[in-house]
């Protein structure tokens, strides 16, 4: 098996996560659509703005039932819109 090393060309933040993304994100354009999820017989769009509130309520719930910085937390789901929401819920918490 060959292997390649490349120096990295920016240090990583070992304090940074997906959150800092998403923040900035928001920052810039908080009514762009990231999500489009079915609804009826359509799809609604959920903005950058909309999301980071779903987060960051769906973060505050978990903190409060005893996640701390540092947990090992799992969960399965199939792949939707809740999966991503609470996928950056638990980084936030």
């Amino acid at each position: 098996m060959v292997q390649f090393d490349t120096p990295a060309v920016v240090a990583p933040d070992p304090q940074a996560n997906i959150t800092d993304l998403l923040v900035e994100r928001v920052k810039k354009t908080p009514q762009l659509a990231l999500f489009a999820v079915p609804d009826g017989s359509g799809w609604r769009d959920i903005t950058a703005s909309d999301f980071l509130n779903q987060v960051v309520a769906l973060a505050k719930g978990l903190v409060a039932g005893g996640i701390e910085p540092g947990d090992k937390v799992g969960f399965i789901a199939r792949t939707t819109y809740e999966w991503t929401l609470v996928d950056f819920a638990i980084f936030f918490a």
